[in-house]
């Protein structure tokens, strides 16, 4: 029975090709942060490290390995102490695919895996679908707001506009034409008599 390929990110290795994903990307990322950030001052370390806490970014023993190192170097600065800080929250995962190894049992837990990988991509791509969608059908209605609001004369973007008199003129003109319209008959009633 054939043993599973091994993939290692830094120091670890990892029996499971998702989670060895996972480490990956969050080495990439720490990589990254290393570059872009000066990690040896204190404050930008709490900074990060409060953020990366608070947010949960990391998942993996690579993002805790790092987590753990930031909180060191802010304790040993001096700029907080111990108690202060937060603790690295870590998240356990029971999956089938961590305990695998390589006999006719890992093979079937390794088929169940990929099932249900692969029943999770499908629930992905849909809900990615739906939202999609829901999305497209949002933006459909407000931009049918918007034209209905366009061709509106008085509406909320014509606030700024002179809708006021407009209002006002149009109401004296229809009272102008019933005052001649009045007039008009009351000249023919005094004609007939």
């Amino acid at each position: 029975m054939g043993e599973e390929k091994i993939n290692s990110v830094d120091v670890y290795e990892f029996e499971n090709r998702l989670e060895y994903q996972k480490a990956l990307r969050e080495y990439e990322t720490i990589c990254n942060l290393d570059k872009k950030m000066n990690l040896g001052d204190p404050k930008v370390a709490l900074s990060l490290y409060n953020q990366a806490v608070t947010k949960k970014t990391f998942k993996t023993v690579v993002g805790y390995a790092f987590l753990k190192k930031l909180r060191d170097s802010i304790i040993i600065s001096g700029i907080v102490d111990d108690d202060s800080l937060k603790k690295v929250p870590v998240r356990v995962e029971n999956s089938t695919t961590e305990n695998r190894v390589g006999s006719a049992g890992s093979r079937k837990s390794g088929s169940s895996a990929k099932r249900d990988e692969s029943s999770q991509n499908e629930a992905h791509k849909k809900t990615k679908t739906v939202l999609s969608v829901a999305v497209v059908a949002l933006i459909a209605i407000i931009i049918g707001m918007f034209v209905i609001t366009f061709n509106s004369k008085y509406s909320y973007l014509t606030y700024f506009t002179d809708y006021e008199n407009d209002i006002r003129e149009s109401i004296i003109n229809e009272y102008e034409e019933w005052e001649k319209e009045l007039e008009t008959r009351e000249q023919a009633l005094k004609d007939n008599k």
